[in-house]
């Protein structure tokens, strides 16, 4: 019989008791639990992880996960996150199929501009919430790269009300952008789209290196997640 886990609103040690049969865990939801510092996950047979969280100073530890395929993370950008969280990946969830990250456009800071291969990873979304100060959205380039097999990818950026808002906390430096043929990549979605400089040229970036692409929505509208398998539309 599988398990489902769902906890919200506890302290962690209420998680004690479901350690003796984390062996038949196939869901962990986890959102906004008081208190909570490190999540330390051995579930072998561990397919979706769910993680709300509004404090920036808990950790995820992968100890042994080698089924987990889905991961929603929810939780505000540190000098260690993402980096350590693709680190653990490489090694810890080999089967991993689908990576939702929703933070900050700080995060955009703290993405490494080498990042191991996810060898099995189809599915990719970034959810970036707009601080009051500039990003560079040419930082997600090496991640994409490093998805040899990705076939969908949806990026969203909540930005201020107003174009001028959106303007004045984009990076207008223009590096020289690595080109590469996204092979698989059929599906793109771009939401929160105000029609920037950057942003248009991010969506003919996609248009000229996904090879194989089908299908693109662009649209003003910007989504959440309330789950990994549902989202809402704003």
């Amino acid at each position: 019989m599988a398990l489902q886990l769902i906890v919200t609103n506890f302290i962690r040690a209420f998680l004690a008791p479901f350690e003796e049969n984390s062996d038949k865990l196939k869901m962990l939801t986890v959102s906004f639990c008081k208190g909570l510092e490190e999540i330390e996950l051995s579930a072998t047979n561990l397919t979706t992880l769910e993680v709300f969280g509004d404090r920036t100073n808990f950790n995820i530890v992968f100890s042994d996960v080698p089924n987990l395929q889905n991961v929603l993370c929810q939780k505000p950008c540190t000098s260690s996150f993402p980096d350590d969280l693709f680190k653990q990946f490489e090694n810890a969830a080999p089967q991993l199929q689908s990576l939702i990250l929703s933070s900050t456009t700080r995060l955009l800071k703290y993405i490494p501009s080498s990042i191991a291969t996810f060898g099995n990873l189809k599915q990719l979304e970034f959810i970036f919430y707009s601080g009051n100060e500039p990003y560079n959205i040419w930082k997600i380039i090496p991640v994409l790269i490093a998805c040899p097999l990705l076939q969908i990818f949806n990026l969203t950026i909540r930005l201020g009300i107003h174009l001028y808002d959106a303007v004045n906390i984009e990076e207008r430096t223009m590096k020289e952008i690595q080109k590469y043929h996204y092979s698989r990549l059929k599906e793109v979605e771009i939401g929160g789209f105000q029609g920037t400089e950057t942003q248009l040229a991010l969506a003919l970036y996609f248009l000229k290196n996904a090879v194989e692409l089908e299908r693109m929505v662009i649209s003003s509208c910007f989504w959440e997640y309330l789950t990994s398998s549902k989202r809402t539309y704003h």
